[in-house]
């Protein structure tokens, strides 16, 4: 995945942060892993990053939800979180964390639309 990053996703965070919205890497990478991605640009633009190899806690750990929450100053209700994997939206949503499980661009932006936040727009 960390091979082929998604453009649109990554433009999609850059706007977030650009309109001036908390943002947050959270992330099961490998150590090995972690060096080289933090060398990419984009990676920078995140208010938070969070790497499990880092902090010694592993996705769905609440423990590494709640560090990235602290880190990121923000209310789980207040909170989205986004990720492919099902036990990690479970653990989000455990935590009172509004969560969506990605599957693609168009599929996020709707699911995005429907959390009544008018903030968020997936568009490219």
């Amino acid at each position: 995945m960390w091979s082929n990053v998604n453009p649109a996703m990554v433009q999609w965070s850059c706007q977030l942060n650009d309109a001036g919205i908390k943002t947050a890497l959270l992330s099961n990478m490998h150590p090995d892993l972690v060096k080289h991605v933090r060398t990419f640009d984009w990676l920078q633009r995140f208010t938070v990053r969070t790497f499990s190899a880092e902090v010694q806690l592993v996705k769905p750990d609440r423990a590494i939800y709640e560090h990235t929450l602290r880190q990121l100053g923000t209310a789980p209700e207040k909170t989205v979180f986004v990720d492919d994997r099902e036990t990690n939206i479970q653990a989000a949503h455990s935590l009172g964390i509004r969560a969506i499980q990605f599957h693609s661009i168009d599929q996020l932006q709707n699911d995005l639309n429907g959390l009544d936040l008018p903030v968020l727009c997936a568009d490219n």
